[in-house]
């Protein structure tokens, strides 16, 4: 468990903890994530199931990537961003078959934030404006379900790509 009072994580500072099944992330609105310093926090992680906190507006780079025994992502209402590679390769993501959702306040997933995971249905909210190439790249053949609630969107080329069996 993480207090509330935590405000940064340095970079890579779980990076490689197998072991590490659970974490309780800080409900902090002052949190900071600073580019380089703060990427790859949790990767190659052994976390199963991640709660981004309410309070945090951004995923940093890398955030778990790899992180191959992460089955389920609850991310909070107070994200704006997710980054470059924040769940990339997390290749249990989504085996629990239930839809990844991107809520409303999300605007902007940038490029693998979701690539190479095994995700097969995905609702992204009304809020996100740009989807970047290859944000949900490499997703499994039996990826079958988009749902778009947003109005304008910008979505760029291969955001989907590789993979992907849309009808």
């Amino acid at each position: 468990i993480l207090p509330d009072s935590v405000s940064f994580i340095g970079r890579s500072a779980f990076e490689d903890c197998i072991y590490l099944k659970s974490v309780h992330l800080p409900n902090n609105p002052n949190m900071t994530f600073d580019g380089y310093q703060t990427e790859s926090i949790f990767k190659r992680a052994g976390i199963t199931y991640l709660n981004v906190p309410d309070k945090w507006t951004k995923i940093p780079h890398s955030f778990c990537q790899e992180c191959k025994q992460l089955v389920r992502l609850n991310i909070g209402s107070g994200v704006k961003s997710i980054d470059f590679y924040s769940f990339s390769l997390c290749s249990a993501l989504g085996l629990d078959r239930y839809p990844l959702i991107i809520p409303d306040n999300v605007e902007v997933i940038k490029s693998g934030a979701f690539g190479f995971t095994e995700i097969n249905a995905i609702v992204i909210g009304k809020g996100v404006k740009d989807i970047y190439s290859y944000a949900f790249g490499n997703l499994p053949h039996d990826f079958n379900s988009l749902t778009l609630s947003c109005k304008e969107v910008t979505i760029h080329s291969e955001a989907f790509g590789g993979g992907v069996n849309l009808q």
